[in-house]
């Protein structure tokens, strides 16, 4: 079991200030990338460069949604990314397990997150 971290909330400039401990009774912290998104990490039509898209690419082949969980921290962008090849990936669209910080118990709780078959309607 994993915990995939696609983006701690650290940077080359700042260092990450929450303690990610309590995600490890999940399973083995996964981080899948240390740089934010920047304009100058895009490509003319709006795309990820390589060198973000490589090992986000990468962590959403490994991610098992069976027994894997997501922890959507740090850039959202990427997160999102890491979702849609996931979800991409799994022919009837996978359960996304997702961790949440509870404030009140300042522990993580599992949401999870699933594609409907059919169009929801809102």
């Amino acid at each position: 079991m994993a915990v995939y971290v696609i983006n701690d909330g650290g940077s080359e400039r700042q260092a990450r200030s929450k303690d990610l401990s309590p995600a490890a009774r999940f399973g083995t912290l996964t981080l899948v990338s240390k740089k934010f998104l920047y304009p100058s990490d895009l490509d003319d039509d709006g795309h990820m460069n390589q060198e973000l898209m490589t090992p986000i690419g990468l962590a959403a082949r490994k991610f098992n949604p069976a027994i894997d969980y997501l922890l959507p921290i740090g850039d959202l962008i990427q997160v999102l990314q890491f979702v849609a090849l996931v979800v991409s990936a799994q022919p009837e669209g996978p359960e996304i397990r997702v961790l949440r910080w509870d404030r009140e118990q300042e522990d993580y709780y599992v949401v999870n997150l699933r594609q409907f078959v059919s169009p929801v309607r809102v």
